[in-house]
């Protein structure tokens, strides 16, 4: 069993807070990367802080200026959301990664019908990203560019996972439009997943090749992938649509077999609804993390608390039941249930590990949301008998 602390750090500001995602510094420093969270699908610029621990201590956030939200119109904003960072190995640089969205004056521009009935422009959103050096602060906005999803309308890398190759490569889990659908009454992309492997030139990603395809037929089909390297291959785990989650290995990162719905080691399916996961590794093994229908979670928005960890057996392709714990609990603030889900994983050097999440506290009136509350926790994870 794992040893989890869990540490709500106080930010120099009162703004709401949501999907935190931290990376270590150079001397011992930290950096955290959250945006605002002014409703559903609603963030403010993208901000940052420095800390020397992940308890309290973190400097002002402030807005990461190539980062920051820029008015197209009077009625619609370009905006930047999903952004995880990553130190890249062998160096002191952190990359900070996610895509471009677009907002009305009513929230987003995805669920706002009248908006999109009325659209002038054709709107792409893409992946884009910033480098952090600590001694020269952030360089310029890049949107990634690939041939194979210049024709591509919507793309993303969105609350991903990235992993590295032995060699230096950095391998970016991309999830792209490749058809649309009905989806509850709207018209939405449906997506496939694919690794993009790229190398760091300067301050540019400079994308070299793209795996094969993995596609699903279930409504939005597959969505924000997240990828890691452990003892030689490369696993993939997928967010669904179908109540599922799915999961895909390969020695070769740019070729994967089609992936298996998640299951524990009885051969149970988990059952999930349209969450993510994320992989973390603690003392040499891997672990995902996820949440699932627990049996007393139904009242919670997609079974979104509590965040859960457990083991996963390479051998067996599954994960061990006996294992699984809790993160990160389901809380309760003025009535309303803490959402958890879009949460960040990282693996140290020590064996130890790192879960960043933030619950939203959301009260819902008449479809909207008319109060809302967050706050950032931080899960320190390690085995009991680690040192």
């Amino acid at each position: 069993m794992l040893q989890i602390e869990v540490v709500k750090p106080e930010m120099k500001s009162s703004t709401n807070y949501f999907h935190p995602s931290v990376a270590p510094l150079p001397g011992g420093e930290w950096l955290m990367c959250m945006q605002e969270l002014a409703g559903s699908d609603h963030y403010g610029s993208p901000e940052y802080s420095i800390s020397s621990g992940l308890g309290n201590g973190w400097s002002a956030p402030s807005v990461i200026a190539s980062f920051g939200s820029r008015a197209l119109s009077s009625e619609l904003t370009e905006g930047v959301a999903d952004v995880r960072l990553f130190a890249l190995p062998g160096s002191s640089l952190v990359l900070a990664i996610g895509c471009t969205t677009f907002y009305t004056p009513r929230g987003a521009l995805s669920w706002d019908k009248k908006a999109l009935n009325n659209l002038q422009m054709a709107l792409r959103q893409v992946p884009v990203y910033s480098i952090y050096e600590p001694n020269r602060g952030w360089s310029p906005m890049r949107k990634l560019a690939t041939p194979s999803m210049d024709s591509c309308k919507n793309w993303r890398v969105a609350c991903a996972q990235l992993a590295f190759t032995p060699e230096g490569h950095i391998l970016l889990p991309v999830y792209f439009e490749t058809g649309r659908v009905e989806y509850y009454g709207w018209d939405s992309p449906q997506f496939s997943v694919c690794v993009l492997q790229a190398t760091l030139d300067g301050d540019e990603l400079v994308v070299e090749n793209a795996s094969n395809v993995l596609s699903h037929s279930v409504l939005r089909g597959f969505c924000e992938p997240s990828l890691y390297y452990f003892h030689g291959e490369y696993f993939l785990t997928i967010r669904a649509e179908d109540g599922r989650g799915y999961w895909s290995r390969s020695t070769n990162p740019m070729t994967f077999p089609k992936p298996h719905p998640w299951s524990f080691s009885d051969g149970e399916l988990l059952d999930m609804s349209s969450t993510q996961q994320h992989w973390l590794e603690l003392a040499g093994k891997l672990y995902l993390v996820y949440t699932r229908d627990t049996g007393d979670n139904s009242k919670v928005t997609r079974f979104r608390a509590p965040l859960l960890i457990a083991r996963f057996n390479p051998d067996s392709g599954a994960l061990e039941r006996n294992s699984e714990q809790v993160v990160l609990p389901h809380e309760i603030r003025n009535g309303a249930d803490g959402l958890l889900g879009n949460f960040h994983c990282l693996a140290l050097e020590d064996g130890t590990g790192i879960v960043t999440d933030a619950p939203a506290f959301l009260k819902i009136s008449g479809g909207n949301i008319v109060d809302r509350h967050s706050e950032i926790w931080i899960a320190k994870l390690k085995e009991k008998d680690a040192q």
